[in-house]
């Protein structure tokens, strides 16, 4: 959402990721084997489709309980605000194809579903992409811009998600917007949901907390960089669209010897965060890769006063182990520097089991 207050600090993003990671596994977990009575008309119609949070990815294997098949779809916006909404469509009978959702709306929307799994592992499999499409990520991790999931089928059984993102700009009229949204799968019948979405007759209040996640502005995929300048370019877009989306923070490295003109989020990140707008000089920001010296570290906060950035709060180390004695003695060794560290703890792995005794 466009400039929401409710996230408190820049780490609780790292958390929301993590716990929506688990609810993949749990969800189809969860649901593997639930079968609802399908009425007799769902099962000639060969789908259902339903209601599911903006909160979750969505699984594969995710079975849909009757209370969330769905006959209407509605969301609450603020004019010059995003909001998202994500429903799925579970096949129940034979083999569902190529399903296209059409939005008929008066406001500007974008259609997103989860990318086809054959097309995440064909640009897995190329070895120039292999560090920007995981292998290891399952396909419902990643949406795919586009109104039509094309697949051979979604067999019975399997669930495949939309994901509605509505823009309400500073001209639409604040009310109560009706439209419709229409499902399509290749050979099956149309299944039609009443739209709704409410614009409110103001506009939010830029957050005061640091709203924003991470991302690497020095690692783009190569195949939309084909140069330096291209680069700045395609950053500075991300950013612009990041703060429309109401970020106002980021995570910015690789750092460096910034006094002696080598760090590249000084020379490149934090000057287009700033023309984007993204970046407040009340809200602070994450740094990794500082250079550990207290001549470098007061230069660079002297940068950012006199520039209006944001204080530059230093990451330590990412997701350590604990106990970590090399954590603890690189934050210690951060004590006699004026910044502030932090850092995110992962769970640590039981000892080996010696099998040899």
């Amino acid at each position: 959402m466009k400039k929401c207050n409710v996230m408190t600090a820049l780490f609780a993003i790292g958390t929301v990721i993590i716990c929506v990671g688990y609810s993949i596994e749990a969800s189809a977990l969860g649901n593997k084997g639930t079968h609802p009575n399908w009425t007799q008309a769902e099962q000639d119609t060969g789908y259902v489709v339903f209601r599911y949070t903006t909160m979750e990815n969505l699984a594969t294997l995710h079975v849909p309980g009757r209370d969330t098949i769905a006959k209407k779809l509605s969301c609450v916006l603020a004019q010059d605000e995003y909001e998202s909404v994500q429903f799925g469509v579970h096949a129940i009978a034979g083999d569902v194809k190529n399903i296209r959702a059409t939005v008929e709306s008066d406001l500007k929307v974008t259609v997103y579903h989860q990318i086809n799994p054959a097309d995440k592992e064909q640009l897995a499999a190329e070895p120039a992409k292999m560090d920007e499409v995981p292998r290891w990520m399952s396909s419902e991790i990643y949406l795919q811009r586009g109104n039509v999931f094309e697949t051979e089928k979604l067999a019975a059984g399997q669930t495949v998600n939309f994901w509605l993102t509505f823009h309400a700009d500073k001209a639409t009229k604040a009310g109560l917007h009706r439209g419709k949204i229409r499902i399509n799968p290749a050979e099956r019948p149309e299944t039609v949901l009443d739209l709704e979405v409410t614009v409110r007759p103001f506009k939010l209040q830029r957050p005061r907390v640091a709203f924003g996640f991470w991302f690497r502005g020095d690692r783009l995929p190569k195949r939309f960089v084909k140069g330096p300048s291209t680069a700045g370019d395609l950053v500075l877009a991300i950013y612009r669209d990041m703060t429309a989306h109401g970020h106002n923070s980021g995570w910015y490295y690789p750092g460096g010897d910034y006094t002696q003109g080598k760090c590249y989020v000084v020379n490149q990140l934090l000057p287009l965060a700033q023309k984007a707008g993204m970046v407040d000089p009340d809200v602070p920001s994450m740094l990794c890769g500082m250079d550990p010296t207290l001549s470098s570290r007061a230069w660079l906060d002297a940068e950012c006063r006199k520039r209006s950035w944001p204080e530059l709060i230093e990451w330590a180390r990412d997701e350590p182990p604990y106990p970590s004695d090399e954590v603890r003695e690189e934050c210690i060794a951060l004590r006699s520097l004026p910044v502030r560290a932090v850092t995110a703890i992962r769970a640590s792995l039981p000892p080996p089991t010696d099998t040899a005794t």
